[in-house]
């Protein structure tokens, strides 16, 4: 007599569905983590460049003799604070990819801003001068753009 076993020896078409849609999950998510991680990445970069172009600017104003300043536009323009400069600056100019010093737009993410430097009297006589350096730019967000700027404050006396 010849008794038949009934020993498993695979998996069922149910089990092999279950474990790829787990595994679609999992991989998913992962993929998702990723993607935020890029987009953090590529919007802190910006901001460090931002910030650098805000430096240059006052590092511009620091060059400037405190007497060499304008301040005499306020007749002109009665409303303080004064702008000095509006430049149209580039925000992620690129990467040095091969270590030649040529920077190289690798990931299209190049934006255009502005700097703008503004210098406010304090005091009387104008003793001292706050001057404000901001560069702003529209970055990309989720679902469209979003206005961004980073703002350098300092004071300057004579």
């Amino acid at each position: 007599m010849f008794v038949k076993s009934r020993q498993k020896k695979g998996i069922t078409l149910i089990e092999m569905i279950i474990s790829v849609l787990i595994l679609g999950l999992a991989l998913g998510a992962m993929l998702g983590s990723f993607i935020i991680g890029r987009v953090s990445a590529t919007k802190a970069k910006h901001r460090i460049e931002a910030a650098n172009l805000a430096r240059q600017g006052m590092e511009w104003i620091k060059d400037q003799s405190y007497a060499g300043l304008p301040r005499g536009i306020a007749a002109i323009t009665p409303s303080y604070p004064y702008q000095i400069s509006n430049n149209s600056v580039i925000i992620d100019v690129g990467e040095d990819v091969d270590g030649d010093g040529i920077l190289v737009e690798i990931d299209g993410d190049e934006l255009t801003g502005s700097r703008i430097t503004q210098v406010k009297p304090i005091g009387t006589p104008e003793e001292y001068l706050e001057v404000t350096v901001t560069v702003a730019w529209a970055d990309l967000s989720w679902g469209g753009t979003s206005n961004v700027s980073e703002r350098l404050v300092t004071i300057i006396s004579r």
